[in-house]
């Protein structure tokens, strides 16, 4: 049986939000995700200010995640390294051609 208000999995849509201030961009093709065990929450700065999103951590997702960051032209990600769910995502982002870098959560705090 169908649920009526649940979306193909080809129409789902991704939380995004977008911030017209924050702090000054160092680099424009950087990415910073936070990782968590059941999302990513992905934030760059675009054309019209920070844009933040969230995608689930299924395999069909972090391909979507990585396809959207190629069509931001994004070369370098900065990632925490909560556990053991960062290491998918880095090896995928690895293989995309974009550059991981894993900083310790304690270090980068505030």
């Amino acid at each position: 049986m169908e649920k009526k208000n649940q979306k193909p999995d080809k129409e789902r849509a991704y939380s995004s939000r977008k911030f017209s201030s924050g702090l000054p961009v160092q680099n424009q093709r950087c990415a910073g995700i936070d990782v968590g065990d059941s999302k990513y929450d992905v934030a760059i700065a675009g054309k019209n200010g920070h844009e933040v999103r969230e995608y689930p951590t299924f395999a069909s997702d972090l391909l979507k995640l990585i396809d959207w960051l190629i069509s931001e032209q994004i070369t370098t990600v900065a990632m925490e390294s909560t556990g053991v769910y960062w290491l998918n995502l880095y090896l995928k982002l690895e293989e995309a051609g974009i550059e991981p870098y894993l900083v310790n959560a304690r270090h980068v705090k505030n």
